[in-house]
């Protein structure tokens, strides 16, 4: 375990990956904290340090290694691009880097004014989903021009600028001697990437294929392959968490809250373990 003892673990992602103790004005994340008994309060820097641990912070217990989590509530695949660009010079060999792809209709927009003056550092470029209504008068944008763009993104050459991300951090990894990890929220990133999949570098791929050819047969069952596969290995997501354990009520079939962090986290760590060739 002594070759162990310098790694550092690195995340990238959207709101799956930064967790609710960050993301805390996302409403289905203050439903949860109020169903823990705790009132969101934006003016305070560390309010919910007691809250239970995300996947990111249960994985660094498990590897006994710190964690770096650059995820952040809403973003597309250009802006985590960025950020995994951005912390390229930090990463060495032993280091544990995890990519969580995020849906493909988000994209990346110019502002030329900081839209959000709480954030830390300030964002001038902001991801754009269906989810963003309030800024799009200041952007410069319409509900139908988003539409449109968010629409295209969903292509599959979109696909196809995301394995070209893939390929330079893979040989970015290979050249500095870290490993990469791959996940994704979004069922269209699994639909399109069958030829190459099946590589230890793409988290729990063997169920993921096993849930894909379920949900095509069944499309009903679920609306994201990934999260399916959490479900179904007991993950269990904010909405049924609430209900089952705290008779409460969390708007949320997709976030996961304490127990779904602590599962995925250690289905993470089997999966990383099994192929990391250090441990």
């Amino acid at each position: 375990m002594d070759k162990l003892k310098d790694m550092r673990l690195f995340a990238f992602g959207d709101s799956y990956t930064e967790g609710y103790k960050v993301d805390a004005p996302f409403h289905p994340y203050t439903q949860y904290l109020k169903t823990l008994g705790f009132e969101f309060d934006i003016d305070s820097e560390h309010p919910y340090e007691k809250l239970p641990p995300i996947w990111t912070e249960h994985l660094s217990e498990l590897f006994k290694c710190p964690v770096f989590n650059y995820g952040k509530g809403g973003i597309g695949n250009d802006d985590i691009f960025q950020r995994i660009c951005q912390a390229s010079d930090k990463f060495k060999k032993g280091d544990i880097v995890i990519i969580n792809w995020t849906y493909l209709h988000r994209f990346l927009w110019g502002a030329d004014k900081n839209l959000h003056p709480w954030a830390k550092p300030k964002i001038y470029n902001i991801s754009i989903s269906h989810q963003i209504y309030d800024e799009l008068k200041d952007l410069g944008l319409t509900e139908d021009i988003r539409n449109i763009i968010c629409k295209n993104r969903m292509l599959k050459s979109w696909i196809d600028v995301i394995k070209g991300y893939e390929k330079i951090i893979f040989q970015l990894a290979e050249d500095r001697g870290f490993k990469v990890y791959i996940w994704s929220t979004d069922t269209y990133y699994y639909e399109h990437i069958d030829y190459d999949i099946k590589d230890e570098k793409y988290i729990m791929y063997d169920e993921i294929l096993k849930t894909k050819e379920n949900h095509n047969k069944h499309p009903y069952v679920n609306d994201n392959i990934f999260h399916q596969v959490l479900d179904n290995n007991g993950a269990i997501s904010l909405e049924v968490e609430g209900e089952k354990y705290y008779n409460s009520i969390v708007e949320d079939s997709h976030h996961r809250g304490g127990i779904g962090h602590k599962i995925q986290a250690d289905l993470f760590y089997n999966w990383i373990k099994k192929y990391y060739n250090l441990i």
